[in-house]
């Protein structure tokens, strides 16, 4: 069995390349909890624009190019999985919650770890959106290594029961030894392909980092953005001084004030908007020590309030 992990970003201009590799496949398995409204679009029961607004993404265009690609993909013959089954655990929560089942539900212990896990992430976002809103700088920075933690914790849980159901997934192919096999994963879940590859010795397991590529097809340098290091630290138990902690949390806030929040579309003048974007930002916080971090938000931050009192 061959399969490819496909570390990627939920950006549009990202498809083309995840098509390059799902076109060699017969095999996908998505990173997404199951989901049949999916499969009523590869049945042609719903349109793609009904299928986008059945979900509540925060990427629409996003959804329905991938979306669009998926039905082609399933018209080849592809087999399409979605996998995900963290996130299809926090779904179960939130009906759960709907229909009366929760005390039931929660005495699972894997559920209860789940929501537990979802519980700290929730509290930290909520007091990193308030220290965002109070525009106080220490303790937003604060905020932001908490929420960063808080994060990383999550997705340790989440890697690792994607993992096993992932495992699971391809030992039930096991009889197909010529199989193809996709994994799409976000780009910030590389443990997913170095975990996996331990896992299954006996097939071959190859990563593709969609960013990368798209950084080689430039000729720029693929630079991970301050905030996803500053998670990654925590996921990976690295050891880092409070100062060294600090400035990249002041970099991470000034990384996200300063890129674009919206969706971009690719053009034939620039295939890769929001990648492009993001180095060039990055580059930029990269080269300022903490305290011109914070002088540089408090201007963005006097800039944005005098804007909305106009």
């Amino acid at each position: 069995m061959e399969i490819c992990i496909a570390l990627t970003s939920h950006r549009v201009e990202f498809i083309p390349l995840l098509r390059d590799e799902a076109l060699a496949s017969d095999v996908i398995i998505l990173e997404e909890p199951p989901n049949e409204s999916l499969f009523r679009l590869l049945r042609g029961e719903i349109t793609l624009e009904s299928y986008v607004r059945s979900l509540d993404t925060s990427f629409p265009l996003y959804t329905y190019f991938l979306a669009d690609l998926l039905k082609n993909l399933h018209s080849m013959g592809k087999r399409i999985l979605q996998v995900e089954p963290y996130l299809e655990v926090v779904q179960k929560i939130q009906q759960s919650i709907e229909s009366g089942s929760f005390d039931e539900l929660i005495r699972d212990e894997r559920i209860e770890k789940i929501r537990q896990t979802e519980k700290k992430a929730f509290g930290a976002f909520i007091d990193y959106q308030e220290a965002f809103m109070s525009g106080d700088f220490e303790r937003l920075i604060e905020a932001t290594i908490n929420f960063s933690r808080a994060d990383a914790e999550r997705f340790v849980v989440r890697d690792s029961m994607r993992l096993d159901a992932i495992a699971d997934t391809l030992r039930d192919a096991g009889n197909e030894p010529d199989v193809r096999v996709l994994i799409e994963a976000g780009s910030i879940h590389t443990q997913i392909p170095e975990s996996l590859d331990r896992m299954l010795d006996m097939d071959y397991v190859r990563k593709i980092n969609l960013k990368k590529k798209a950084a080689e097809m430039l000729g720029v340098e693929a630079i991970k953005n301050p905030g996803t290091l500053l998670t990654e630290i925590f996921i990976r138990n690295e050891n880092i001084s409070g100062e060294e902690l600090r400035t990249l949390a002041a970099r991470s806030l000034l990384y996200i004030s300063k890129v674009t929040p919206e969706e971009m579309m690719p053009d034939s003048n620039n295939r890769f908007p929001h990648f492009l974007e993001e180095v060039r930002v990055s580059e930029e916080v990269y080269s300022m020590d903490y305290e011109q971090c914070r002088e540089e938000f408090e201007r963005i931050w006097k800039r944005r309030n005098m804007w909305k009192s106009s």
